[in-house]
């Protein structure tokens, strides 16, 4: 398994919304149909998820059409990278790079407790080597350890 950052624009009346998700996937092709049927059901507007599709397989109309959402890209990420463009992208001006790194090691270690309390809720072998949950759990770890050092 990889992982994989989802890039969608959501368009809501005159205002856009960036969305950036993560997802573990065998390959691009799985992580595009995978974030399909996702957001061909992430609103619950009472439709049913294929009145959400439209010619374009990467855009979606829910509430009637009044919002929008189009895939904008899938490419492969690292735990590592992710969490760094997700700070870098909520960041006012420039960290320096050790508090960088710091908050970079904070934020692994929180989303490694949570994924290991949601592996636990939902009966995940923390050894299973399919389960996507498995897949970011390890990266985490890994992404800790180098930071660590």
């Amino acid at each position: 398994m990889k992982l994989f950052e989802i890039h969608a624009t959501e368009y809501n009346g005159e205002q856009e919304y960036s969305n950036n998700h993560i997802l573990a996937a065998e390959n691009i092709d799985e992580a595009w149909r995978i974030a399909r049927e996702y957001f061909s059901q992430c609103y619950d507007d009472g439709d049913e998820p294929d009145e959400h599709k439209t010619d374009d397989p990467d855009r979606f109309e829910y509430c009637g059409g009044c919002v929008g959402l189009k895939i904008k890209g899938v490419g492969e990420t690292t735990i590592e990278d992710w969490l760094r463009s997700r700070i870098t992208y909520h960041t006012i001006g420039s960290l320096p790079a050790h508090l960088l790194d710091t908050d970079l090691l904070k934020t692994a270690k929180c989303a490694l407790v949570d994924i290991e309390g949601l592996m636990e809720l939902l009966e995940i072998d923390k050894d299973s080597e399919d389960h996507p949950a498995t897949t970011t759990r390890q990266e985490l770890i890994k992404a800790i350890e180098r930071w660590e050092l």
